[in-house]
């Protein structure tokens, strides 16, 4: 075999087993964004350095072949000059099972810590404490009729920033707060059924309490994580959470007129930068076709 030719195959090889750093690159990128913010156990990290050295190991093999031919000079031994090949068949797979591994051990850990965060709360609200009683709704789908009974008598004692800090609970990301089906029983597998945490005969209350507290704060619509959180909770009682009936009935009558009103006008807060798919216009618009929506066209 020719120099040419061996310089060639060991190109080729380096090729591939660079696609496949970029690949496997692009795997831990992403694992690394679904863990973001979250800390790893130890054992969890050693796999990400192992997944690292095993999806480096084929290119850095291709490189050290490379130097040896060009040194040498000479042809090199056929299991040599595809060791490259080789490499990558053997790294692959590796690979791929250290980050499922990775992510097995991550979730695991994460689910222990929030079982024992859980138990933390449980345990705190069933010695007598309400401190942390709207948390324990929030977080335990189990949570008892007596335990949401005491969570929004707290509400209900609680005024400005205080009762807004609570409300806080029952807000995730930027929708209310529910529960899937499963999760309450009510289905046997994950589905798009999502039950609001507030229980149907308090619903009306918690929403007028909700938007009344917010509106009343003088940051109301002025920045663009208000204006998302405004739409989609609104989304979430009129079409996307199973609210009550009375519950949308409710926001039709006392919330959405009162948005409708802050609005528009001279008065209306100011658009935030980088929100014009937000404005007060927008929002107008869409929030007057979620109220026909929901009224039946």
């Amino acid at each position: 075999m020719s120099a040419g030719q061996s310089y060639l195959i060991i190109g080729a090889q380096l090729l591939i087993n660079v696609l496949v750093l970029f690949g496997a690159m692009l795997v831990m990128a992403m694992a690394d964004e679904v863990n973001r913010g979250r800390p790893l156990p130890p054992l969890s990290t050693a796999l990400t350095w192992l997944s690292l050295f095993l999806a480096l190991a084929p290119v850095i093999v291709a490189v050290l072949v490379f130097v040896a031919r060009w040194r040498t000079g000479e042809k090199l031994p056929t299991l040599m000059l595809w060791s490259p090949l080789l490499a990558a068949i053997v790294a692959v797979p590796l690979f791929a099972l250290a980050v499922r591994t990775t992510a097995d051990v991550a979730t695991r850990s994460r689910e222990e810590a929030e079982r024992q965060a859980l138990e933390a709360v449980r345990s705190s609200v069933r010695a007598g404490s309400d401190e942390r009683v709207c948390e324990l709704v929030n977080l335990d789908p189990r949570a008892t009729p007596d335990e949401v009974n005491r969570c929004f008598a707290k509400l209900q004692s609680l005024r400005g920033e205080a009762l807004w800090r609570e409300l806080q609970w029952f807000v995730r990301g930027q929708h209310f707060h529910a529960w899937n089906a499963q999760q309450l029983g009510q289905s046997e597998e994950w589905n798009n059924r999502w039950i609001p945490v507030v229980p149907a005969e308090r619903q009306s209350g918690f929403l007028k309490l909700f938007f009344e507290t917010w509106m009343a704060r003088p940051d109301f619509l002025r920045s663009r994580e208000d204006r998302r959180l405004c739409w989609f909770t609104l989304i979430d009682v009129f079409s996307g959470q199973e609210w009550s009936e009375e519950a949308r009935a409710a926001m039709r009558t006392t919330v959405v007129p009162e948005l409708r009103r802050r609005l528009s006008g001279p008065s209306a807060p100011a658009v935030p930068e980088g929100s014009d798919d937000l404005s007060n216009e927008e929002l107008l618009k869409n929030l007057d076709s979620m109220a026909r929506e929901d009224r039946g066209g």
